[in-house]
């Protein structure tokens, strides 16, 4: 697991939360309790809302992060961590990465939403931070915690998927 810090410029950073702000007003969101495989919600019992970003938008997050990435094409989404959503332990094994950008200004530490990977060693975890990247590029095992129930706003954040 690689982490980024900074990763966006402060002007793509700052358009990509604008364009979610806009989506978020839009009936263009898709529920992980719909389309994500169960294995994913175990002992979940909330769900995240998908929305992909727009072309352009995704082209510019490609630009700014291909030193760290392969070569290949993504595919770029927003996602909207609503309370008790998160992800069960998984693996990205169809794609040739994932990457996760986290796009709140500021979250608590007791508002979950901690992100978990097991590296060959131990376990890890990081708090989401402003504009920070998780880049799985070695298929390790991940997760994230379970959003509390009572967050004043949800989490939100870019995933990246590199395809093989």
């Amino acid at each position: 697991m690689k982490i980024i810090q900074n990763t966006l410029s402060s002007d793509l950073f700052e358009l990509c939360k604008n364009e979610l702000d806009i989506k978020l007003e839009k009936n263009e969101w898709k529920s992980s309790s719909l389309y994500w495989d169960s294995y994913l919600s175990q002992g979940i019992n909330g769900s995240a809302l998908t929305s992909f970003t727009s072309l352009d938008i995704q082209n510019a997050i490609k630009k700014e992060i291909s030193p760290y990435i392969p070569e290949c094409d993504i595919v770029t989404q927003y996602y909207v961590w609503q309370p008790n959503s998160g992800i069960s332990l998984h693996r990205d094994k169809k794609y040739k990465f994932g990457a996760t950008i986290y796009l709140n200004e500021e979250w608590h530490h007791d508002a979950g939403g901690w992100f978990i990977w097991k590296d060959k060693e131990k376990w890890n975890t990081i708090l989401p931070t402003k504009n920070l990247m998780v880049l799985n590029d070695i298929d390790e095992e991940h997760l994230v915690t379970r959003v509390a129930s009572d967050i004043p706003y949800p989490r939100y954040s870019i995933q990246i998927w590199g395809i093989k």
